[in-house]
């Protein structure tokens, strides 16, 4: 059993994390307690089973609270892992996954997605997200539709500028967009446009 302390400012530990390991070291367990003054000795473990070739096969949260999918009601939450033979994750929970000739992901949860002749995710749809993605000629990602928002990317040398046109439909003034441009994570410039663009 490993184990990893964050400290405080004060000198004081405030996490204590314990990882625990298989003989062919993957990661069995990991427990985490919370002792910052006010988390009240909140803690949680993660509990992972591998199946002989060293899949994933079952995951095991005991608080809530660090389950990425909330649908999954009581405590502890549990789910089950079933891979093919191509070391594909066919089934999650008894949720289906689908994949395309290629390998790539083509429906899962309800969503749909759809791959160009290169292998780039085009389009996603279902449960409520519509999304579409365009490239440029050297395969780098160069726009981003999702839902009323469309993300511009252009790619100076090494570093990619980003530019997100926002669609605003308040009434009575007409529909604008605001465009925000960002190099790397810096904000570096906001602009308001209209009349709306096409």
């Amino acid at each position: 059993m490993d184990f990893y302390t964050v400290y405080g400012p004060a000198g004081a530990a405030v996490v204590q994390s314990d990882f625990g390991y298989s003989i062919d070291s993957d990661l069995t367990d990991l427990d985490v307690s919370f002792l910052r003054p006010g988390s009240n000795g909140q803690t949680v473990s993660f509990d992972y089973g591998y199946d002989a070739a060293g899949r994933l096969e079952t995951q095991t949260i005991s608080n809530a609270d660090w389950d990425w999918s909330p649908a999954q009601a009581g405590s502890p939450l549990s789910a089950t892992y079933e891979a093919n033979p191509l070391d594909q994750y066919a089934s999650v929970d008894g949720q289906a996954f689908s994949y395309d000739l290629n390998g790539n992901l083509t429906a899962y949860r309800g969503q749909t997605l759809a791959y160009s002749s290169q292998n780039r995710l085009e389009a996603l749809s279902g449960a409520g997200v519509e999304a579409e993605f365009s490239y440029d000629a050297e395969g780098r990602r160069k726009r981003m539709l999702v839902g009323n928002t469309s993300t511009e990317f252009v790619h100076v040398g090494m570093t990619s500028l980003r530019t997100a046109w926002v669609r605003s439909c308040l009434k009575p003034s007409p529909a604008r967009w605001w465009a925000r441009i960002w190099s790397g994570v810096q904000l570096s410039r906001r602009m308001i446009i209209t009349p709306a663009m096409g």
